[in-house]
C-alpha cells in the first residue's frame, strides 16, 4: 500500500502541469471513477487468470486476474475482491487515461482445498464475478482431470479474437502484445497453448475457471517480416478445438520523435535493496510530447535496476502520451532517492526519482507508523509493504508528503498532505480547509475494506487531522530528513455507513 498515495500525489503534479489532456481528479478523494467490464450474467468480461493455483501453495505475484475497466475520471485506485478459500486479489495503482484500461489483480494468501471459487470484484459502485480453479499439490483436479476442456469461438475456421498491441519488424513485443480469443468452457483446469509464426509466440500457461468467455495470449519474441500472418492454435486435450487468428505486422518504423517530461512521472512498486524487480510491479510512467511518430527504445539503469521501454507511437493524436517502463533487474545497495536519467526521441534528458529502501524496508530501525482504530492498537512497519514516508517538491511553491504503511494483517494506513506554500511545524491540518489545503486519508481493515476521510457536510467526527509536529534538518526534502507527526480522527467506509475512529496516531520515519 505505501506506492497508493505516491501515485496520487504525482498524478496530482502531472494534473498541475498537463491539465489539458486529462480530467480533473475527484477534489474530494482523488480517486479514479468508472465501472468494471461484465456480462449480461454479472461476469467480468474479460477475466483473464494466470499462473496455476495449487492447494497449500502460497500465491506469488504471478498469480494474477486481468479484468477491464471503463474509466470515466482518472487518479487513484484500489480494487479488491472478497476473500475465498483462503485467499483473494487486489490492485492499487493510478489511471492516466480515460477509456478502457486493463487492472492486473495480485493474488494474495494461499487456497487452502481443491475446488473452483467464485470470486467479486468491486470498483466504485459496480460488482462483477470471476472464478478460479483451484488444484491439489500436485497439480491434480482433486478426483478429475487437472486440463481444461473448452472449444474457441470461431467462424469457418477463424477465431473470435481481439489483437492488441503494435507489432512491427524489429520491435520487440511486450506487455501491450496479446491476444484474446473467445472460448465456451466444458471444464474448467488448466491450459497450456502456444503458437508461433514471423518470429512472435503467442502463449498461455495457468488455468481456465468454469464460465470463463476468453483467454489471453501473451506474445513474445520480435516480428520478422511485415505482413499479415495466420497463427494455428488447437484447444487441449480431451476437447480438441482448433482455429486461426491474423496478426498485422508493420514494416520497420523509424524512431519516433518526442520529448520527455519527467515532471509528474508516476513509480510503481516496491524498491528494497536486494529485492528482485518483477516487470508487472515494478514500473515507471512517464508522459511524452509528440512530434513524429514510430518507435522508441528507453533504457535507464542506476542501483542495479534496469528500466526499459520499447513500443511504438502509432498518433501524433493527443500532443501528450504516456509510455511505460518496466523494471528489471536487482536493487543495488544505495538507499535513499535514487535518480534516473530518461532519455529518448531527440529531447533533453530529465531525471526521475525512485525511492529505494533498505532490505526490510522502513529506512532506519525505529521507523514506525502507529495508532488506535475504534481502541484497537495497530502498528504499521515492515510487513508485506513497507512504511514509509515520501515527499514531491516538483512544483515551485507546492509541498507534498505522503506517508504509508502496512500491518502483519494487512491492514494498512495511508495519508496524503498537500499545501500550496510550505507545510509547517506543530499545525493541525484537517480534510476540510479546501483546494490549498487538501488532506486524503485511507484505512483499510484486514477484510480489505476502505475507510476514507471526507470532506464537507458527509465528514464524520472529529474532522481528520495530521500535525508535523518535527522535521529534523530544518526542512521537508533533505537527504536523510527525517520526520515525526501525529494524525487522528474519523474515517467513513467506502460506498458505506460504518465510521473507523482513529486516535493516538504517530509517525517517526526518514525519506
Amino acid at each position: 500500500m505505501k506506492n497508493l498515495l505516491r501515485y496520487f500525489l504525482l498524478l496530482l503534479t502531472a494534473g498541475m502541469i498537463i491539465t489539458s489532456c486529462q480530467k480533473e481528479l475527484s477534489a474530494e478523494t482523488g480517486t479514479s471513477k468508472g465501472a468494471l467490464v461484465k456480462d449480461a450474467g454479472g461476469n467480468c468480461a474479460p477475466a483473464t487468470p494466470n499462473g496455476t493455483f495449487k492447494k497449500d501453495t502460497a500465491l506469488t505475484n504471478n498469480n494474477y486476474v486481468d479484468v477491464q475497466v471503463n474509466i470515466t475520471e482518472i487518479g487513484v485506485y484500489f480494487i479488491t475482491t472478497d476473500t475465498v478459500n483462503g485467499y483473494s486479489f487486489k490492485a492499487s495503482g493510478v489511471t492516466v487515461l480515460t477509456g478502457a484500461n486493463t487492472i492486473r489483480l495480485i493474488g494474495v494468501g494461499k487456497p487452502l482445498a481443491v475446488g473452483t471459487d467464485n470470486f467479486k470484484v468491486k470498483f466504485d459502485g459496480s460488482v462483477c464475478d470471476f472464478a478460479i480453479n483451484v488444484l491439489d499439490a500436485n497439480g491434480g483436479g482433486g478426483g478429475g482431470t487437472a486440463v481444461a476442456a473448452f472449444t474457441f469461438g470461431s467462424t469457418a475456421g477463424t477465431c473470435t479474437s481481439t489483437p492488441n498491441g503494435v507489432y512491427a519488424v524489429g520491435l520487440l513485443t511486450n506487455a501491450t502484445n496479446y491476444v484474446d480469443l473467445a472460448i465456451t468452457v466444458q471444464t474448467a483446469g488448466t491450459v497450456n497453448l502456444s503458437t508461433a509464426q514471423n518470429g512472435v509466440q503467442f502463449s498461455i500457461n495457468g488455468t481456465i475457471p468454469a464460465g470463463a468467455t476468453s483467454i489471453r495470449l501473451l506474445a513474445s519474441g520480435t516480428p520478422t517480416a511485415a505482413g499479415s500472418f495466420s497463427y494455428p492454435i488447437t484447444s487441449s486435450a480431451p476437447t480438441s478445438s482448433f482455429c486461426n487468428f491474423n496478426i498485422i505486422a508493420l514494416p520497420a518504423l523509424t524512431p519516433a520523435v518526442y520529448t520527455i517530461n519527467c515532471v509528474g512521472a508516476v513509480v510503481l512498486g516496491d524498491y528494497e535493496v536486494g529485492a528482485i524487480m518483477n516487470p508487472t510491479v515494478n514500473r515507471m510512467i512517464v508522459s511524452v510530447n509528440v512530434t513524429t511518430i514510430g518507435s522508441y527504445n528507453i533504457t535507464s539503469t542506476a542501483n542495479g535496476v534496469t528500466f526499459i521501454g520499447i513500443g511504438a507511437i502509432t498518433s501524433a493524436t493527443p500532443a501528450t502520451q504516456f509510455i511505460t517502463l518496466n523494471a528489471t533487474g536487482t536493487a543495488g545497495s544505495t538507499v535513499g532517492n535514487v535518480p534516473f536519467s530518461i532519455s529518448g526521441g531527440g529531447g533533453t534528458p530529465c531525471n526521475v526519482t525512485v525511492p529505494f529502501f533498505a532490505a526490510g524496508g522502513g529506512g532506519a530501525a525505529t521507523d514506525s507508523i502507529s495508532c488506535t482504530v475504534n481502541g484497537t492498537p495497530a502498528v504499521f512497519k515492515n510487513f508485506g509493504f513497507t512504511s514509509n514516508i515520501m515527499f514531491n517538491a516538483s512544483i515551485p511553491g507546492v509541498e507534498i508528503l505522503t506517508i504509508s504503511g502496512d500491518s502483519t494483517n494487512n491492514e494498512g494506513i495511508e495519508l496524503l498532505l498537500t499545501r500550496t506554500g510550505t507545510i509547517m511545524q506543530n499545525v493541525p491540518y484537517n480534510v476540510n480547509q479546501g483546494l490549498a489545503t487538501l488532506l486524503s486519508s485511507t484505512y483499510t481493515d484486514a477484510n480489505s475494506v476502505d475507510f476514507l476521510s471526507v470532506t464537507g457536510s458527509a465528514n464524520p467526527t472529529p474532522a481528520f487531522t495530521v500535525t508535523i509536529t518535527n522535521i529534523e534538518n530544518g526542512a521537508l526534502g533533505v537527504t536523510g530528513t527525517r520526520v515525526k507527526g501525529t494524525f487522528a480522527g474519523a474515517l467513513k467506509e467506502s460506498g458505506g455507513t460504518i465510521v473507523k475512529t482513529i486516535t493516538g496516531g504517530y509517525f517517526d520515519l526518514t525519506f
